[in-house]
């Protein structure tokens, strides 16, 4: 393949194959020449010449990775080891993918139907129903009655589209750091039990418990989820449980605070009396994505079957004015 149409990317398996190396005591020079082939020459090739040329480890790698994990890798190579900044970035990775593509499956199906029905219902409004209307009046039949049912389509047509629009507005206007941890500071306040403070609760533990595994001590582990700046709900979790480690709690203390799932302190409880912390950790998560997984079956299956009535509707509404002209047609 041509150079130029190779993008300067190192692929997540390349970086699995780097720790693996890494791992066994190689120095990274040797790792990246043992793992060059044709696919990733070209990266590896400047890599390896930004260490002839002495440059810090925290730039070795990060200008040649993936932007979803380019932010996470550039946040723990701050305080980690490469070996182990690296090990951590793979892992939460893994994660976080797993978790976005049963995302992905669960809501990708109805809110496509839900859009495409919006925009198929909209056009039929438009082009569709004139056209049939005039018809109808060619046979002297009267279509007060069914433009009550047009009113009544597009105004849920149009008030749909508005609340899209104020969902994304909304997307939009919290995406920044400051205004999604107010957004979450009030979903916590007002909204006990949300989807969102299960979600980013369980987003910090599984965090945590991925340092844990590595072997960082609860001081070390909310130092690294802290500086995660590209996660702000979290790193601010984070800061509020240092907080209260630095007031003398302990951890079933500072984990029952009101940024958390009441249910963390349950299960810290749980892992004080087992002397089990680790899988106390790994139990919640597995807990909490069932339950995610849960509220968005049952969410997703709201807006099919909402969809499904309406389609159902639709054509029954289509069925009766289609046939109109036949039945006076046989009443001539």
């Amino acid at each position: 393949m041509n150079k130029f149409w190779k993008k300067e990317i190192i692929s997540i398996d390349d970086l699995r194959a780097i720790l693996a190396l890494t791992k066994t005591s190689l120095p990274l020079q040797e790792c990246l020449k043992l793992l060059k082939n044709k696919d990733n020459s070209l990266v590896f090739d400047k890599v390896m010449q930004n260490l002839k040329n002495g440059k810090q480890s925290s730039e070795l790698i990060s200008p040649y990775l993936e932007s979803k994990i380019k932010n996470s890798f550039s946040a723990f190579i701050k305080i980690l080891s490469f070996e182990k900044a690296l090990e951590l970035t793979i892992n939460l990775y893994d994660f976080e993918n797993k978790r976005s593509r049963k995302l992905r499956k669960d809501l990708f199906y109805p809110l496509s139907l839900f859009f495409f029905s919006l925009i198929g219902i909209y056009l039929f409004d438009i082009y569709g129903l004139d056209s049939i209307f005039a018809i109808l009046k060619s046979f002297k039949i009267d279509v007060e009655v069914f433009k009550i049912g047009r009113y009544i389509m597009r105004l849920f047509s149009y008030l749909s589209f508005v609340l899209i629009s104020l969902f994304l507005i909304t997307i939009t206007f919290f995406k920044r750091t400051n205004n999604i941890v107010l957004a979450y500071i009030f979903a916590n306040k007002y909204l006990h039990n949300s989807i969102l403070e299960t979600y980013y609760s369980q987003h910090f533990i599984a965090l945590f418990s991925l340092c844990s595994e590595l072997g960082y001590k609860t001081k070390d582990s909310l130092m690294i989820i802290k500086n995660m700046h590209e996660k702000p709900i979290v790193a601010f979790i984070a800061s509020r449980v240092d907080q209260d480690f630095l007031k003398g709690q302990d951890a079933f203390e500072a984990l029952n605070n009101n940024y958390l799932d009441p249910r963390v302190s349950a299960f810290i409880k749980v892992a004080s009396a087992s002397l089990n912390f680790e899988e106390a950790l790994k139990r919640y998560v597995k807990v909490v994505d069932l339950e995610l997984e849960r509220k968005i079956n049952f969410y997703s299956k709201t807006v099919q079957m909402t969809i499904y009535c309406l389609i159902g509707v639709l054509i029954i509404f289509i069925y009766q004015v289609l046939f109109l002209p036949m039945q006076s047609i046989a009443y001539l």
